[in-house]
């Protein structure tokens, strides 16, 4: 027979607390809050690694004391059991987690109740839903920008090939026409035709062949920079102003790309200014400034001729040079007086020119 008394054991106790101790977020320390039996991070952590310390509110022998955790919304299963009061999860991806960890002290008995952290890890802002909206509706206006930008510039060419084909049918057709007509009437008429004239007509027809090849070079794509720009006004000088000094002189960039209109436009000014200094102003020579920055492009024309009143003429072609210029919002500025030659200056915005 043994007999004892149940009171003079201190038998272990299933009711022990597991207590989550810290919580750490890259390495920074949260401070959750307690609500009904849970730890719950009042913020978004907003990071991708994550700590707990925990502990068991058993003295008896700490030596003893187990764990097991889990990270709802990363795993189901329970971690294996370990002496280890700590949890790491790394590369922890944007969502909403829940941290459990249970124990056993001493006495061998588990915790029933886990204790929780509730917390969530926000995506960085350009993974969120409202972003995306914004970049979809940048892609569709930049999609609609560039498409409105395109069909312009499909009008403009249309209407500068318009424009060309214009001249050739108005212009050069037209003086075709008449160059035949008088030649036919040379032909017919049973008298001598004087050398004079027939010099006129020569010159017309090549006066007809230059405009042909400007309107073919104008279109061809493969003489649309700047550097092939400089070099048809320095061709157009030379063969308009033969035996007379020809200077062009060039800064910038030459491998800027101009627009079809525009390089129409500047060329033909350009031919209209040597013109009119070959066939009136009576210079032995003439300067082409060429100068281009972030901002504008600007031509210079000076000769040594015998210069102008400029309150007694409205001709020479300033009108044309003037509506040409208006077309690529530039500003035309001529600075002349009588005998101290002509200075024409044309200065564009890259933005209209540029191809």
């Amino acid at each position: 027979m043994v007999g004892f008394n149940p009171d003079q054991f201190d038998f272990p106790s299933r009711t022990q607390d597991v207590v989550v101790t810290a919580m750490f977020a890259e390495g920074l320390p949260v401070d959750p809050v307690t609500r009904a039996g849970s730890l719950i991070v009042p913020f978004d952590a907003g990071v991708d690694e994550v700590e707990f310390s925990f502990a068991i509110v058993d003295f008896a022998d700490p030596s003893k004391n187990r764990y097991r955790y889990r990270l709802l919304g990363l795993e189901e299963d329970w971690s294996p059991v370990s002496s280890d009061s700590r949890a790491l999860f790394p590369r922890l991806r944007p969502g909403r987690y829940e941290f459990q960890v249970i124990a056993a002290g001493a006495s061998g008995y588990w915790t029933e109740t886990p204790a929780t952290v509730r917390f969530r890890i926000h995506p960085p802002f350009w993974a969120q839903w409202w972003f995306y909206g914004i970049v979809l509706l940048v892609l569709v206006s930049a999609a609609g920008a560039a498409h409105r930008y395109r069909v312009a510039q499909l009008l403009r060419l249309q209407a500068t090939r318009e424009r060309i084909a214009d001249d050739l049918h108005d212009e050069i057709g037209s003086r075709l026409s008449g160059l035949a007509l008088a030649l036919d009437v040379a032909a017919d008429s049973p008298a001598v035709v004087p050398r004079a004239e027939l010099q006129a007509r020569a010159e017309e027809a090549r006066d007809l062949v230059g405009d042909l090849r400007d309107a073919v070079w104008v279109v061809a794509a493969s003489y649309d920079t700047l550097g092939h720009l400089v070099a048809r006004i320095r061709q157009t000088a030379e063969s308009l102003m033969p035996g007379k000094r020809v200077s062009v002189q060039f800064t910038g960039d030459q491998s800027l790309v101009l627009e079809m209109s525009a390089r129409r436009n500047l060329l033909l000014i350009s031919k209209e200014i040597i013109n009119n200094v070959s066939r009136h102003a009576h210079a032995t020579s003439i300067v082409v400034d060429v100068g281009v920055d972030l901002r504008h492009l600007a031509l210079t024309f000076t000769d040594d001729g015998l210069g102008f009143d400029q309150t007694a003429t409205n001709g020479r072609g300033f009108g044309s040079m003037s509506r040409r210029a208006g077309a690529m919002n530039a500003e035309l500025t001529i600075s002349s007086a009588p005998g101290t030659g002509t200075t024409v200056t044309i200065k564009v915005p890259i933005g209209v020119i540029a191809g």
